[in-house]
């Protein structure tokens, strides 16, 4: 009875046939999967083989076994996967690298926590920076500093400054290679500004403590302005960001005049109250414009290390919401 049943099946479905249907399948779907496999491939779970040969799985190839029909579908798993020339995937993806989910324009921009840290962060240590860079003259005038130091202050704080630009650069990129966010840098720099500024309050007539204040006013400063422009597009992307930096460029440069502006009345308000003699047989005249002693900057001392404080603050936070970010983000990679 076996055979009879083998014999109707072979005259019902006679070999030519079978196989003319079967090849013309097969040409037809290798056709079709040919001009698709670009498409495909990128997809394929097996991306990580580079250059293979492979077979396309034919879903349109039918036939029978052991007196079961078979279709293309149920045998797609005994044939090779497809390759790819795409590099492997290894989960090792930067989530604070700008992409193109994340293009914010300057309205959508104000909206971000994150911004508003940085924004805010950066308005006021370049202000602080740019009040004591434009007026460094006057403090040692009102220390009674020699012509010598003068110079020396004028030459050291741009050197600081593009030193800093250049290194901030170096070392946040090497940083950001080992999954420390670049915010980690600027807090260190933003570290020695706070403490500089607290070293000027309460030694206010210190030569050396005005020298360390200019070598951190001139370090912050170069590192605000080389970090946070890439800072910037981490968090609103490249599609905007000439708009994006313009406003942060404003609202530094209105920073600093708001800034110049406080120091300039409380100097004008000491210059004739002011009695007290610089440091060293400097005789004051009655008539001078220029104003001496600590009396001078106290109150825009106090301004400056407020400022710096809340600004350090602002960072500390932005930097543990990075820290966390890619701690989430590397934690697939582990997996």
């Amino acid at each position: 009875s076996c055979c009879h049943e083998d014999s109707n099946e072979l005259r019902a479905s006679p070999r030519d046939n079978r196989t003319g249907s079967s090849v013309q399948s097969y040409s037809t779907k290798s056709s079709e999967l040919g001009s698709a496999g670009g498409a495909s491939a990128s997809h394929s779970p097996s991306s990580r083989l580079v250059g293979v040969n492979t077979i396309p799985p034919v879903s349109g190839l039918t036939g029978h076994m052991n007196g079961h029909s078979i279709s293309g579908s149920e045998t797609d798993h005994l044939l090779p996967k497809t390759g790819t020339m795409e590099p492997a995937d290894d989960g090792d993806d930067d989530l604070m690298e700008p992409t193109q989910d994340v293009q914010l324009n300057t309205r959508q921009l104000f909206m971000n926590v994150n911004f508003h840290l940085l924004f805010w962060s950066f308005t006021m240590a370049t202000g602080v920076g740019l009040m004591f860079m434009g007026n460094v003259l006057f403090y040692l005038k009102a220390f009674g500093a020699e012509a010598d130091n003068r110079r020396l202050f004028t030459i050291l704080l741009p050197i600081s400054s593009l030193v800093s630009r250049f290194l901030s650069g170096v070392i946040s990129d090497a940083l950001h290679e080992r999954r420390v966010p670049r915010s980690f840098l600027l807090l260190l720099t933003l570290g020695g500004l706070v403490a500089a500024q607290v070293m000027l309050l309460f030694y206010p007539l210190n030569t050396h403590v005005l020298l360390a204040n200019a070598v951190c006013v001139g370090i912050s400063y170069g590192s605000l302005w080389c970090l946070v422009p890439t800072m910037l597009t981490q968090i609103g992307g490249l599609k905007y960001f000439g708009q994006n930096w313009g406003i942060v460029m404003l609202s530094s440069a209105l920073a600093g005049m708001g800034y110049q502006e406080l120091y300039g009345k409380v100097y004008d308000e000491h210059i004739v109250k002011t009695t007290v003699p610089p440091p060293g047989d400097v005789a004051v005249d009655p008539t001078s414009s220029t104003c001496y002693g600590g009396s001078c900057f106290a109150i825009t001392n106090y301004v400056a290390v407020a400022s710096s404080i809340l600004s350090l603050l602002l960072l500390v936070i932005l930097f543990v919401r990075d820290y966390r970010l890619v701690r989430r983000s590397s934690e697939p990679a582990r997996a």
